[in-house]
């Protein structure tokens, strides 16, 4: 026994003979037993005898009072909310039925997305892509008024020679406060707004007429050229909505792949003669 001299000292009061033979009772409440050997199970070795009667104090406390709390639960919640088993036997039918998808995608279900397969399902699709915000291509460049060569970064920034692009990258290095110099990447305005001290009508200005802008504010001048600009509502471009096409035509294979499995299970099962309904 586990906790010899504490549970003889405690035997004349604590513990009664059962229907589990040989196990005495240590507590009951509401009709639930906590037993001697549910004690045992705590492997409280190595304590003094006074340990080792704070340390079973304190557990069958704490199962007294978790038994009572239950039972005040019981007997406020509903018979459907007491339905722990169903849900529970629900949860793990789920759980189970996940991993297996989830390994039948990983082994059957092709990943690769080509381009072609993508620019089909846009052209298909392009109503269900329209932009939510304003979105533009543009370069930038944040230069602090007191920066050197201001005239020299103006005019490498409005040429197109590739010498001067990257003698602007070196000079933004060195001097820029913030700059995007990539123009095939899509911004999402609602940011830049925030960032530059320019309006949706100067940008669709400068987006019309191919044109490099500049304004300023008390601390920096920006120096800014808009390649292409969409206002919200507009169909998305493609190349700025590329990854979630392609999500989107994982996901419908992963439906169809699931789908089909199911379909063809239930098909075998009925020529098979592996389910009877009555």
């Amino acid at each position: 026994m586990l906790f010899p001299v504490l549970l003889a000292s405690a035997s004349c009061g604590w513990f009664e003979k059962n229907e589990r033979e040989g196990d005495p009772i240590v507590a009951e409440v509401n009709g639930k037993y906590l037993y001697q050997s549910d004690i045992a199970e705590m492997g409280a070795k190595g304590l003094t005898p006074a340990d080792s009667a704070e340390v079973i104090k304190n557990f069958v406390d704490a199962w007294v009072k978790k038994q009572l709390i239950l039972g005040k639960a019981e007997e406020y919640l509903s018979p459907e909310q007491l339905d722990i088993e169903k849900r529970v036997q629900d949860y793990r039918e789920s759980l189970i039925i996940y991993h297996y998808e989830n390994e039948l995608i990983k082994q059957k279900m092709d990943t690769l997305v080509g381009d072609n397969e993508v620019i089909a399902y846009f052209e298909q699709y392009k109503e269900n892509f329209l932009l939510t915000e304003d979105i533009a291509q543009f370069y930038y460049v944040k230069l602090p008024k007191d920066a050197p060569k201001l005239d020299d970064a103006r005019r490498m920034f409005r040429s197109d020679k590739t010498e001067d692009k990257e003698m602007l990258k070196e000079h933004c290095m060195q001097y820029a406060a913030d700059f995007y110099l990539q123009d095939s990447i899509w911004y999402e305005l609602s940011g830049i707004y925030k960032q530059i001290p320019i309006d949706q009508l100067q940008l669709r200005t400068l987006s019309k007429n191919k044109l490099s802008g500049e304004v300023e504010d008390s601390l920096y001048i920006y120096l800014l050229k808009v390649n292409d600009f969409r206002e919200q509502q507009q169909p998305a471009p493609l190349n700025y909505i590329k990854e979630d096409v392609a999500k989107i035509i994982l996901n419908k294979r992963k439906m169809e792949l699931i789908n089909t499995t199911y379909e063809n299970l239930y098909k075998d099962a009925v020529e098979n003669g592996d389910f009877k309904q009555y």
